[in-house]
């Protein structure tokens, strides 16, 4: 590891080191310098001006900590800042005075930089410490995402967005960015008018200025959150109420189309509640719909989650999204993972719980398709990483190497099949729900590593049932197996997400084939009249997209007159048809392929349209496309889409095994 050292001098006095001494990463958590085991924020304080005209943000953070132990130093997480002063004050030792601080910092490309200030009292243990850091942004912070106007939907403000998880807080204001302590927070927010701030936190009061033409907004989260939920929006936005404690924000142009689609959100939001048998406890949920340049699908942050405009397709089938960050209310934010290799505490829990909601409002049919096409895609994020690979099982080891690299479908998929695997060592659903009241109600406001996870599932059992049942059900479920052991989940576990009518849809595609083109299936009104479970159409497009080697300019030809696929409106079915569609030549896709990567943000989506172009010869019509449209898209997607276009094969063949079929290609390629 190579690490550059930057050691700044404040005050009069002169202060220097002959040995310096290597900030190690934090024991508790691999992926943060933040000393926590020594020293823990509690709350913090952020004031900030921002300006749009310079993409600026400066300003201090006032972080409010309490020692574990004795302890002479804190260490901070920064990323894409500059520090401009450290201070702090120890109130029960002396005064209230500010005592001006030196600080240390060390840059790492993985993980950022960490930041060392060194305390000249020392604090004893149980001590309050107030650390002031005084600091503004750069260009290179990961975190915060500036948009232009024509980047967004309304084209009248520019846009600010921040992304946190899973380690870019770091990159709006020096703190301990680490999942395995939680802290309240207290935000000022200074903005030109007329742009509108929203925050993962509840607004107390806008004060306008007007002499300066600015508006201060004040926010306030009293519940412990990680600094991942972290969550700032500034831009043109609108509110409109749904129900009681639901609403939407977006933009003015698209907020009562939205609303619209919305209109059952409270809905998902009580069968989430009673679904888990633990009382919904932030209040309000909103959902921010952002512009379509957003290059990701969705971020829960509490009371402020985040959407990408493509889940708001008309036929309610990407719907599911909503309900997976609902239910991140309860895994994940309530109960959170005290490190990444844990994730699936988060993601594998919200699927799970996901697809179970889905299965009482849309049926069991629909949360098994969505099971199977979550299948599908694991089982090629795994053929990736190789199936003895750590990230191929559900305890991924990141030591030292960014989370990102590790995040894909395995933790959403396996872990909810983990999950599914459980429930049916029940003697009934209703027990199990009862174990994940029970579990939020024992770990509300902490974080975790799934041994406590464990713990907790035996003592249920055993307490639910007769010795002889208890130790039977805590045998089968082996959690080395399914949890620290890479590749497929174990045999025999019996976990089928297969129904009669997803097989019908597989087997429409494979008569297509069958008929090579020449004439159509008897059953194809299937497909066409197929209108309350839609993603049965993403399977019959799975399927053909799998059999690609069997597949032709005819047969496809055949299925576009037949049943319309390049005129589809829902992502998921452009994912996988217009990549086929450039590979067999099919040049009647084609303007509709260039309006679908020029119309959506969303990397999932595009890139591996973009793939699919440059490696079938089209490289030079891939650049003409992203040229027209550079300065829509993300500066992220269109790292990305660069990245496509200018690779070598070998390097292409490298991105394709990443994002083919896989929904978390939102978070590839940010480390």
């Amino acid at each position: 590891m190579h690490l550059k050292i930057a050691i700044l001098l404040l005050g009069t006095a002169a202060f220097a080191r002959s040995v310096y001494d290597p900030i190690l990463t934090s024991s508790m958590d691999p992926s943060s310098y933040a000393n926590v085991d020594v020293i823990q924020t509690y709350d913090f304080t952020l004031t900030v001006d921002v300006s749009f005209d310079q993409q600026l943000i400066k300003g201090s953070n006032i972080l409010t900590l309490r020692a574990i132990q004795d302890v002479s130093e804190i260490v901070l997480d920064y990323q894409g800042l500059v520090i401009e002063s450290a201070s702090y004050q120890i109130p029960n030792i002396s005064t209230t005075a500010w005592n001006e601080a030196y600080f240390e910092t060390q840059t790492d490309s993985q993980l950022g930089n960490a930041l060392r200030v060194y305390l000249t009292d020392k604090a004893k243990r149980g001590d309050q410490v107030l650390l002031d850091i005084k600091f503004h942004t750069t260009n290179e912070s990961l975190a915060i995402n500036w948009l232009t106007k024509e980047q967004t939907s309304s084209g009248t403000l520019q846009y600010l967005y921040t992304k946190c998880e899973p380690i870019h807080c770091r990159g709006i204001a020096p703190l301990q960015d680490t999942p395995s302590i939680k802290t309240t927070y207290s935000a000022y927010v200074t903005v030109p008018q007329p742009y509108r701030v929203n925050m993962s936190a509840v607004c107390l009061s806008q004060d306008e200025y007007p002499q300066t033409k600015t508006t201060m907004y004040s926010f306030r989260q009293t519940i412990p959150i990680p600094s991942y939920l972290l969550a700032l929006v500034i831009g043109n936005l609108a509110q409109k109420t749904i129900d009681y404690r639901t609403s939407v924000i977006t933009e003015p142009d698209t907020l009562e189309e939205y609303a619209g689609i919305l209109k059952n959100l409270g809905n998902l939001l009580n069968e989430t509640e009673k679904y888990v048998m633990h009382p919904y406890i932030w209040g309000k949920y909103t959902i921010l719909v952002l512009p379509p340049s957003f290059p990701v699908g969705g971020m829960e942050n509490p009371l402020l989650t985040f959407a990408s405009p493509t889940i708001m397709v008309k036929d309610g089938s990407q719907i599911y999204v909503a309900t997976h960050e609902i239910a991140h209310s309860w895994s994940g934010n309530l109960v959170t993972c005290k490190d990444w290799s844990n994730l699936w505490l988060n993601e594998g829990f919200t699927t799970f719980i996901e697809r179970r909601v889905s299965a009482i409002v849309d049926g069991e049919g629909f949360a098994s398709v969505e099971s199977l096409l979550g299948n599908a895609s694991y089982y090629d994020d795994m053929a990736g990483y190789g199936q003895t690979n750590s990230y191929s099982s559900l305890y991924p080891l990141v030591n030292h190497t960014s989370p990102d690299s590790a995040s894909s479908q395995v933790t959403y998929e396996k872990g909810q099949q983990f999950m599914e695997y459980m429930k049916n060592q029940f003697d009934k659903e209703t027990d199990f729900q009862e174990f994940l009241g029970q579990y939020f109600n024992k770990y509300s406001y902490q974080s975790i590593t799934f041994l406590e996870t464990r713990l907790t599932f035996n003592d249920f059992v055993r307490a639910k049932y007769d010795s002889v049942k208890a130790e039977g059900i805590i045998s089968r479920v082996n959690w080395v197996d399914w949890v620290q052991t890479p590749g497929p989940i174990p045999a025999g576990s019996k976990i089928n997400f297969e129904t009669d009518e997803s097989r019908a849809f597989q087997k429409l595609a494979d008569d297509y084939i069958a008929l090579g083109g020449y004439s159509s299936p008897a059953n194809l009104d299937i497909y066409t009249k197929e209108d309350k479970n839609v993603n049965l159409k993403v399977v019959f497009n799975n399927q053909i997209l799998q059999r690609q080697g069997d597949m032709n300019y005819r047969i496809l030809s055949r299925i576009d007159t037949d049943l319309s696929v390049t005129a589809s409106e829902n992502p998921e079915i452009g994912q996988r048809w217009f990549p086929l569609a450039i590979a067999l030549n099919y040049d009647k896709a084609f303007d509709t392929a260039k309006h679908y990567v020029q119309s959506i943000g969303r990397q999932k989506y595009i890139l591996p349209v973009y793939t699919a172009l440059v490696r079938n010869g089209y490289r030079k019509q891939a650049y003409q496309w992203y040229n027209e449209r550079k300065t829509f898209y993300h500066p992220i997607a269109a790292a990305n889409i660069r990245k496509i276009i200018f690779s070598s094969r070998k390097q292409l063949e490298g991105y394709e095994e990443q994002i083919q079929n896989s929904r978390d290609v939102d978070n590839l390629f940010l480390q």
